[in-house]
């Protein structure tokens, strides 16, 4: 009996150890690689929007690669201001020209970068944290630069870029005067968790176990930071919004996480959403169709047409949800 006892025992251990084994496997295949984005979108885009203009930018990422961005505006109009976007996973810059545009509009100087392994930055991917030691770099450059570090800071961030933004807080002290917090990750788990608990049900902690080992070996103590962390360092005004049919990231995990631990503070703005999913700022209807375009654009021979008709469905955006994005920035620098 003793020994049958230990036998399961040492099964039970070796399924356990396979199951890690299997989610340190599945990060290093999900994060090992590139995102090339869907191509650049400006020449199309700005045809729409005559005198808006990007100026292209560099610096050097925490691992000596090379990220790219732009700097947009009408330069008719002095900047009130310097707001950095920052993308979601898998996307790239150019899935957030509206965005872009709609704030210069409203009178900012906007900073759009890739992370590392990203559409025009150089690099792979390593794990989710990387996101926070890009925007770090992307900060630090802004506050050498002569021009750009006399202009107020204000924080975008969507989904993955939700993310860096609002960990950034935990890593240095930034003068950042505003946080806009759009469907954001709450921790570096928080994307793959869903994935994992659909397939491994109850075990999925085993998985995610490996998941968490991986990215500790390659980002160390960065990879414990959660949103809450990086936030309750900051000092400024903080708008966070999600959508409960969020397909991506559990609401009651990530929005409600946040509301849950800075309902009482003044310093935020929280707006629970319904019927948006995980794009935000994407009519629900143009987004379904934009994912269905994107399956045809991964053919080895992708119709010409796809192209067209995805080029015409990313200028849709909900212009009312920016705007309460654009009149809270706006509180920000009167604060």
């Amino acid at each position: 009996m003793r020994t049958v006892l230990i036998v399961l025992l040492t099964l039970l251990l070796l399924a356990g150890l396979a199951l890690v084994f299997a989610g340190f496997h599945m990060a290093r295949q999900q994060f090992r690689r590139r995102f090339q984005g869907g191509g650049d979108y400006f020449p199309y885009f700005s045809q729409l929007h005559p005198g808006w203009c990007r100026e292209p930018i560099s610096f050097s990422g925490s691992q000596g690669d090379t990220l790219r961005g732009f700097l947009f505006s009408y330069p008719e109009h002095p900047p009130k201001a310097l707001l950095v976007v920052y993308h979601g996973y898998g996307m790239s810059l150019d899935d957030y020209l509206p965005e872009c545009e709609y704030f210069c509009r409203r009178g900012y100087l906007v900073l759009a970068f890739d992370g590392s392994g990203t559409g025009h930055s150089d690099g792979i991917l390593r794990g989710l944290p990387q996101h926070i030691l890009d925007l770090q770099a992307c900060l630090r450059y802004i506050c050498a630069d002569s021009h750009l570090s006399t202009l107020p800071l204000l924080l975008y961030g969507h989904s993955w870029g939700g993310y860096g933004v609002d960990c950034i807080g935990a890593t240095e002290p930034f003068p950042v005067c505003g946080i806009v917090s759009a469907s954001a990750f709450y921790n570096s788990l928080s994307a793959l968790a869903p994935y994992t608990h659909r397939h491994y049900g109850p075990l999925a902690p085993l998985p995610l176990l490996g998941v968490r080992l991986y990215q500790r070996l390659h980002f160390g103590r960065l990879c414990g930071l959660t949103a809450a962390d990086g936030l309750s360092r900051q000092r400024c005004p903080v708008f966070v919004t999600q959508s409960d049919d969020d397909a991506i990231l559990p609401f009651r995990k990530n929005y409600e996480a946040l509301y849950r631990q800075f309902h009482q503070d003044p310093r935020f703005t929280f707006l629970p959403l319904t019927g948006r999913n995980h794009n935000i700022t994407t009519p629900p209807e143009a987004d379904r169709e934009k994912r269905r375009l994107l399956k045809q654009l991964r053919q080895p021979a992708p119709p010409q047409e796809a192209v067209a008709q995805i080029q015409q469905l990313k200028t849709q955006v909900d212009y009312d949800l920016l705007k309460r994005f654009g009149d809270f920035l706006d509180h920000c620098l009167e604060s």
